[in-house]
């Protein structure tokens, strides 16, 4: 919501620059526009870099939802904990033994709902901090190439952009003769 705040903030600065041909206000928008493609290439460079340390991070969160869930009873936990490993179909952070008080039914993959046991062919073994990053892993491709069409355009904006701030004062000079 932030993000496309800024973005159009930032774009209205741009049309009105080109269009009343204000040279002061389309430099900042360049300036802008390169701000905001130096910060996106950077965090997609930070990203990338930390995706090593994304399984043990996750996995001591999810660990501390199942504290909370088991020993302090918080059901927004549970809650949390139950559409994690639903969506995921998985189990614990690192698998079933993360449960102290046993697995609830949300670790079944045939859960039986009237008397509250798995049935066949049992419980999900995968953990839900790897079933994540696996799913992350799968999709990473998809958001590359969106980051690189999103990194190509605001190069290309900014390239406009620029040539436009170099031909104002030959428009401004042609103008008044």
């Amino acid at each position: 919501m932030i993000f496309g705040g800024v973005t159009i903030a930032i774009t209205s600065l741009g049309y009105v620059g080109a269009f009343f041909i204000n040279l002061r206000v389309i430099r900042v928008f360049i300036s802008l526009s390169i701000l905001v493609f130096v910060g996106q290439l950077t965090a997609g460079l930070t990203l990338y870099n930390i995706r090593e340390d994304f399984v043990s991070a996750s996995s001591k969160e999810i660990r501390q939802l199942i504290a909370e869930a088991e020993i302090y009873g918080n059901s927004e936990a549970a809650l949390m904990l139950e559409i994690i490993q639903t969506r995921y179909k998985c189990c614990g952070a690192d698998g079933q033994g993360d449960w102290n008080l046993g697995p609830p039914l949300s670790c079944c993959v045939n859960p039986n709902l009237l008397d509250g046991v798995c049935g066949y062919p049992g419980l999900y073994v995968r953990g839900c901090a790897s079933s994540i990053y696996r799913y992350i892993e799968s999709t990473a491709y998809i958001w590359l190439y969106v980051l690189i069409a999103l990194l190509l355009d605001e190069f290309v904006l900014i390239i406009a952009s620029y040539s436009l701030q170099m031909y104002v004062p030959l428009y401004s000079a042609l103008r008044t003769n």
